[in-house]
């Protein structure tokens, strides 16, 4: 038989201490960690939130292996306490539970951002490669109704991506409002980025709206020149004169050192 306690009800109180100890360390660590480009900023808080875990792990073996030893104990007095022990115990569990989960739900909307954020990034591939296919289509230099086509499948892609971009604009606002230093700069831009790439979808869609709605034989000199302005106005913000530019989030892993954030050459 495995040795009993010498104070059971000692135990008990020791468990929920580990327990409280562990659940705190988790919930410090959850409102401090902030999503990083860099591994060791990435990943290493989650050891102290495993740490915290095995905490909470060692606080209910010992409550409850307590609690059974003091129920059987040969003392009145420590098998009288036992209950008390456990309930008291109990809710200070509850509460450590309680401000976790509120824990969690204050720092849903950060994680939910940067999920937002990089979708719109996600969608900038996609209007990347659509807008590089629509160069090419038309280095064919198709006329009338064969151009006008090209911009029909370039606009219908293209338009549904507005959603996307525009809840990034959204998503960036709010982290540009809770980060500091550089990390805020970096939303910032971010916003104004995802911006442009909503007008740039935004365009499209008025581009296939035009088409779909009139009877055009080509298209208008205007969509081009629209086009470069929104393109211009993005990689000016990109690569400003003596300033740090929008940068892309994982771009480019394992190609061979492609531009990040490059829009596609104006057709």
């Amino acid at each position: 038989m495995p040795e009993q306690p010498k104070n059971p009800i000692k135990m008990m109180w020791s468990g929920c201490l580990w327990f409280v100890i562990g659940g705190a360390a988790i919930m410090v660590v959850h409102m401090l960690r902030t999503s990083s480009s860099d591994p060791l900023e990435r990943w290493g808080p989650l050891v102290p939130m495993f740490a915290g875990a095995y905490c909470i792990v060692i606080g209910v073996e010992k409550m409850f292996s307590g609690f059974k030893a003091a129920r059987t104990s040969a003392e009145p007095q420590i098998a009288r306490g036992a209950m008390r022990t456990l309930i008291i115990c109990a809710v200070i569990v509850l509460a450590t539970l309680g401000a976790g989960g509120a824990t969690y739900m204050k720092r849903t909307p950060y994680w939910d951002a940067i999920k937002e954020r990089d979708a719109g990034e996600v969608a900038f591939q996609e209007l990347r490669s659509i807008s590089e296919k629509h160069a090419v289509d038309l280095g064919a230099s198709p006329e009338g109704p064969a151009a006008l086509e090209v911009w029909r499948r370039t606009s219908s892609k293209g338009r549904v991506l507005k959603p996307a971009f525009v809840t990034a604009v959204e998503a960036t606002s709010y982290l540009a409002s809770v980060e500091t230093g550089k990390k805020k700069f970096r939303a910032e831009l971010d916003g104004k980025f995802y911006d442009l790439c909503a007008q740039w979808a935004d365009l499209y869609d008025r581009i296939h709206n035009q088409i779909e709605n009139s009877s055009l034989e080509e298209p208008p000199v205007d969509w081009a020149i629209d086009y470069d302005d929104v393109i211009n106005r993005m990689q000016s913000l990109i690569e400003p004169e003596g300033g740090e530019g929008h940068e892309g989030h994982d771009h480019g892993q394992g190609e061979p050192e492609p531009p990040q954030q490059q829009p596609p050459s104006n057709p």
